[in-house]
């Protein structure tokens, strides 16, 4: 979704800082040995498939505030 985002609007994503916890540190996907060289793979393919880069890179997040 953030290459169909970043190609459509031209701007960085905005990462949001939540207060729940993600319980897929241990199991999720991403711990899968090979993962970042599959992820590596399909970004590599979504390149060639949009023509470009089309992400952006950015530093802004937004932390979740509750009163």
């Amino acid at each position: 979704m953030s290459f169909l985002v970043a190609r459509h609007t031209r701007v960085p994503p905005i990462a949001v800082e939540a207060t729940s916890q993600d319980k897929g540190n241990d199991k999720g996907i991403s711990t899968e040995p090979g993962h970042m060289d599959e992820r590596s793979a399909c970004v590599r393919r979504f390149k060639e498939a949009f023509g470009d880069d089309t992400l952006v890179s950015t530093t802004l997040s937004v932390k979740n505030v509750s009163y």
